[in-house]
């Protein structure tokens, strides 16, 4: 049962990710890099963490969640400001 968790909750991130791009018809190259900022960035703060702290808490998952956020939302105005 807990692998079936792990499992649904990247899918579900998936599925939801599609929704959005087809409903707002972003490209795929555009989806690819919102994933690919968000990963690297939660990569990066994970690995900050584990040097600074040796591992993560609650609040490093918040505060990497809040960068990775900023990190999309950055790449976001980027994309769209080209295209224009």
């Amino acid at each position: 049962a807990e692998i079936m968790k792990q499992r649904a909750v990247p899918l579900l991130a998936l599925l939801v990710l599609a929704a959005a791009a087809y409903v707002w018809s972003l490209a795929v190259s555009r989806v690819a890099l919102f994933v690919a900022v968000t990963v690297a960035l939660t990569l990066l703060c994970g690995l900050y963490f584990k040097s600074r702290v040796g591992g993560t808490t609650g609040d490093f998952l918040g505060a990497a969640e809040q960068v990775s956020e900023c990190g999309v939302l950055l790449a976001c105005a980027i994309a769209f400001r080209e295209s224009q």
